[in-house]
């Protein structure tokens, strides 16, 4: 359990050293929780108005844009601004994958999949605080969110390129 409690702060310690703003340490997650929350609850109206194809590319963005602003920070403000802008997204995409179950499979596996997306929590608890840990040891915070970069850009890239 103090192991867990503990893992965060390494990268923390070097975004501290590079950016600054230890004022604003409890900001980082709060924004995102706060974004991500927030977003969340708006997904019904963005399905209506987007389609669910659009809106996971919306959400998509949103997330591959605060990633963006999350790596290139000269600052902890701004640093801040990418987060909400990532939990927006990232608060979207939860929403979407879970509201979208019933419209994109029959009825018969609607638990498998909504036991698969549920997993998924398991799997990044485990997998998460070990990546940041590799990040911390090698000094390069601003990898993490390359890497979400990177994926999301695929993402959007996929989804524009092969639509169907």
């Amino acid at each position: 359990m103090l192991l867990m409690s503990i893992s965060p702060l390494p990268p923390y310690l070097l975004l501290f050293r590079d950016i600054g703003g230890l004022n604003l340490y409890a900001w980082n997650t709060t924004v995102f929780i706060l974004a991500s929350i927030l977003s969340s609850a708006l997904t019904s109206r963005l399905l209506i108005l987007l389609a669910p194809r659009n809106s996971y590319l919306f959400a998509t963005l949103c997330f591959l844009v605060g990633s963006i602003i999350c790596a290139t920070a000269p600052s902890m403000p701004i640093l801040l601004v990418g987060r909400f802008i990532q939990g927006a997204g990232g608060g979207m995409l939860l929403a979407l994958a879970y509201s979208l179950v019933r419209v994109m499979f029959p009825q018969p596996l609607w638990s498998r999949a909504m036991a698969l997306m549920s997993s998924m929590w398991g799997i990044s608890t485990l997998l998460g605080p070990a990546l940041g840990g590799i990040f911390a040891e090698y000094n390069i915070w601003r990898g993490a969110f390359l890497v979400y970069s990177l994926c999301r850009h695929s993402l959007c890239y996929s989804t524009v390129y092969y639509p169907s």
